[in-house]
């Protein structure tokens, strides 16, 4: 797994390649915490490249969400492939953390979400 993260105002965009799984998710969340432990509190999770989630990806979104909760923060989702969008939408995520069709959206959903 490899992230690009580029940051926007108060944002941050995790450009996520290759697998969450068992393996990879400790050093995911470890990324993750750190941008919300600096202060980001609008985060978006770009999924265009990434293969495949499993239950301990899925742990460490929710966790971010919780976390940001506290500090008005919000968490998105976006450009998640067919198999994705499928674990995605098994475990009702959308629920919690909204999916977007494209980045842009996501910026602006998040802005809107307030």
């Amino acid at each position: 797994m490899r992230v690009v993260v580029s940051k926007f105002e108060s944002g941050a965009v995790l450009n996520v390649d290759g697998r969450i799984d068992a393996v990879t998710a400790p050093q995911f969340r470890d990324q993750l915490m750190t941008l919300i432990d600096s202060g980001y509190t609008r985060i978006i999770i770009d999924c265009a490249l990434l293969a495949y989630i499993s239950s301990a990806g899925l742990r460490v979104l929710y966790e971010a969400a919780n976390k940001l909760e506290p500090h008005q923060g919000r968490m998105a989702i976006c450009r998640a492939n067919a198999d994705v969008r499928r674990v995605l939408e098994m475990v009702d995520i959308a629920s919690e953390i909204p999916i977007f069709a494209t980045q842009e959206e996501a910026i602006q959903g998040l802005r809107y979400l307030g």
